[in-house]
């Protein structure tokens, strides 16, 4: 049998709270990405938050990551996977940070969390209004772009626990 392991790394936590429901439903341990032995894994699915263009630890996963193991990458943001552009951004980002020697062996599944402006860091609530700073100037606006305008400021929540199931069913046949 394969050794799995789910890593994940947070600032605000859907990303923990994902990769813990996915743990209990496969009896498997989630840890954090830096007291992971990711070295001895022969697969790792690491969760990771969405922030500027790139998954939080998975630089770290890709620095550990055994020659010959499998990489399922789940990002965790705001932005809606459903609409293509928005997946297909998120996947060329990850790519681009993984490179070519992981690309055949990496997976990607992308889910929306939460979002408190509240509970922001001030780096985070700076990057924020800058890119609605941005977003404002644009002469054509995505839906997307929309989405951020108008949840500028405010408590977003887009955590879905059933979301996993795919993730999931995915790992069941790794482990198979």
């Amino acid at each position: 049998m394969k050794k799995i392991l789910i890593t994940c790394s947070t600032a605000y936590g859907s990303s923990r709270e994902y990769a813990e429901l996915l743990g209990e439903k496969l009896l498997l341990p989630v840890s954090d990405v830096t007291s992971s032995d990711i070295s001895a894994s022969d697969a790792v699915i690491h969760f990771g938050s969405l922030y500027a263009g790139s998954v939080l630890g998975l630089r770290r996963v890709i620095s550990k990551l055994p020659p010959s193991a499998s990489l399922v990458v789940v990002s965790v943001g705001i932005a809606d996977p459903s609409i293509t552009v928005n997946a297909d951004k998120i996947d060329g980002d990850i790519f681009r940070i993984i490179g070519e020697g992981f690309r055949k062996r990496t997976t990607t599944f992308h889910l929306r969390g939460r979002l408190d402006y509240s509970k922001l860091s001030a780096k985070h609530r700076a990057m924020m209004w800058m890119l609605c700073s941005f977003i404002k100037k644009k002469k054509e606006k995505t839906e997307e772009d929309m989405l951020i305008l108008d949840t500028y400021g405010k408590r977003v929540d887009f955590f879905k626990p059933e979301s996993i199931q795919p993730i999931a069913e995915y790992a069941i046949e790794m482990l198979s």
